[in-house]
C-alpha cells in the first residue's frame, strides 16, 4: 500500500506536461521524446533547442553580422521524493544525477556532443537551469 505522501506527489506525466507548456511559451523548440517500443532506451524525456542571436563586428570584411546559434538541452523528468534527489547545483558542478545506468550513459554521450543534460523534478528547476545558462553566456 502506498503511503500518504507518495499519493500526493505529482505524477511524472503531470510534471512533464507543465514543463512542456513552459518551454513552448519560450522562443525555441521543445519536444517530448517518445517512450516505450517507439523510443530509444535511456533517452531523456524532453529536448529543448534555444535560439540565440549575437551581433558581431568584424574588420575584414567590415560590418556587423548577426550570428544565430542554438543551445540544446535534454531534461530527464523524475517524480520528487522518488529515489535520491541530487540538487541542480551539484549537477552543475559535478555532473552527478539520479538516473538509471542506461540513462546516464545516453546523457553522457549527449553531453559529449554539446547537449546540456539535467534531471529535473519541476518546471521551476527547468527555469533555474535556463537562468543559470544565461549567466554563463
Amino acid at each position: 500500500m502506498a503511503d500518504f505522501d507518495s499519493l500526493h506527489r505529482p505524477k511524472e506525466k503531470a510534471i512533464t506536461n507543465r514543463i512542456m507548456k513552459y518551454l513552448k511559451s519560450l522562443s525555441g523548440f521543445a519536444w517530448k521524446q517518445a517512450g516505450g517500443m517507439y523510443g530509444t532506451a535511456g533517452m531523456p524525456d524532453i529536448f529543448y533547442v534555444k535560439w540565440q542571436e549575437q551581433a558581431v563586428r568584424t574588420d575584414e570584411p567590415p560590418g556587423v553580422y548577426m550570428l544565430r546559434f542554438a543551445a540544446v538541452f535534454a531534461f530527464e523528468v523524475k517524480r520528487p521524493g522518488k529515489g535520491k534527489e541530487i540538487p541542480l547545483e551539484d549537477q552543475f558542478k559535478r555532473r552527478q544525477r539520479e538516473a538509471t545506468d542506461i540513462q546516464d550513459a545516453v546523457m553522457s554521450q549527449l553531453e559529449a556532443a554539446g547537449v546540456g543534460c539535467y534531471v529535473v523534478h519541476s518546471k521551476e528547476e527547468v527555469q533555474k537551469v535556463l537562468a543559470k545558462t544565461e549567466e554563463w553566456n
